[in-house]
């Protein structure tokens, strides 16, 4: 058996409730009551992620102001923040400020637009090309599509052309993606589970090949 991780000296922590945060020799501690605590270096700790029910004794919330370690507090599954802990002036701030007036330019925002939606789209020709590369007799419409689209988005002067065709090739990969799960009708019965395995068995091929 592999040993536990008590100490961990990370920018970023995710705690997991019910627990509750106290210090111990000048550590922040996360202890659940079921193992040995789990020790944060408040040095290094940027920003610190509560799910579900977890405390923080008064000693630990004094080191989270003093080392100004952010913390949000979410519900059990991360769906919804119960509360956060910032800074009242964030060195973010100036940085975010810029960010959005950035934003605010039309050319700038439909350039980078533009760049998310292009990337996307090459993303999964690449992916419609492994398909093909495999055989799959339905990647070769699918490339044909997203090929179109790309040299649209390419030449797309507004952000609400980007999106429609954003949407028309989310429309086509998933599509696409349907007929993966689908088995050809000559193939002998599987169960579900077994064609997801199957479908997520070649994903994560792909992926380990393009790394």
């Amino acid at each position: 058996m592999a040993p536990r991780v008590t100490s961990v000296s990370t920018p970023v922590a995710h705690l997991v409730g019910p627990g509750k945060l106290n210090v111990i020799n000048g550590r922040l501690a996360f202890s659940t009551g079921k193992a040995a605590p789990l020790r944060l270096d408040p040095a290094t700790l940027r920003t610190l992620f509560c799910y579900g029910p977890v405390g923080v004794s008064d000693e630990a919330m004094r080191a989270l102001f003093q080392h100004d370690v952010e913390v949000a507090w979410l519900s059990a599954a991360g769906q919804r923040c119960r509360g956060r802990l910032v800074r009242s002036d964030p060195s973010t701030t100036a940085l975010r400020l810029q960010q959005y007036q950035v934003l605010t330019d039309p050319k700038l925002k439909l350039l980078f637009a533009r760049h998310v939606v292009l990337e996307k789209i090459c993303s999964q020709i690449a992916a419609g090309r492994h398909y093909q590369r495999h055989g799959h007799p339905h990647a070769k419409g699918l490339l044909r599509k997203l090929r179109r689209l790309r040299k649209q988005a390419a030449w797309a002067s507004d952000v609400e052309a980007l999106r429609g065709i954003e949407g028309a090739a989310s429309h086509a990969w998933f599509r696409f993606f349907g007929k993966l799960l689908c088995p050809p009708s000559s193939a002998p019965s599987i169960t579900g589970a077994q064609l997801l395995f199957a479908v997520g068995s070649r994903t994560l091929r792909w992926h380990d090949a393009h790394r």
